[in-house]
């Protein structure tokens, strides 16, 4: 009888850890790949994409001539933040819209530090700063 029992007990441990493990593994994503509510996961090539778009759409970029976009870092600073570094080269110096105004004409390397996050169910840029001068979010200078 207490062979029974004990063989009993091993029995629904092993259903129970199965179903537990099974349920903490299984992908939060619906039958067409796309994120089911409230999932906070999101893989470093989404994120790489929000940040790159938003840089070769910046002004910076756009009336910059940039050019040569390439990824240098990404840390993961939250389960919902990450950050990612790049690097890009202009055609002209300046920051944010330079169209009507004197620049000069040279090549100038810029670094990017782009952080996207989780804001409700969406993720975004919440910080853009370029070269440690220039907040690219807001279109103003540091400091």
């Amino acid at each position: 009888m207490l062979m029974k029992t004990i063989y009993m007990l091993i029995v629904v441990f092993v259903c129970v850890s199965v179903l537990f493990v099974s349920g903490c593994i299984t992908p939060n994503y619906d039958e067409n790949g796309n994120g089911k509510d409230g999932d906070l996961t999101m893989t470093i090539d989404e994120g790489k994409q929000i940040a790159s778009d938003f840089i070769r759409t910046s002004p910076t970029f756009v009336y910059g001539g940039g050019q040569s976009l390439t990824l240098v870092d990404v840390q993961e600073l939250s389960g919902v933040t990450y950050q990612y570094t790049y690097d890009f080269e202009c055609m002209q110096g300046g920051y944010g819209n330079t169209s009507g105004m004197e620049v000069i004409q040279v090549i100038t390397p810029h670094r990017a530090v782009i952080v996207v996050q989780k804001i409700g169910s969406a993720w975004k840029v919440t910080s853009a700063i370029y070269d440690d001068k220039w907040d690219a979010l807001n279109q103003t200078t540091l400091g």
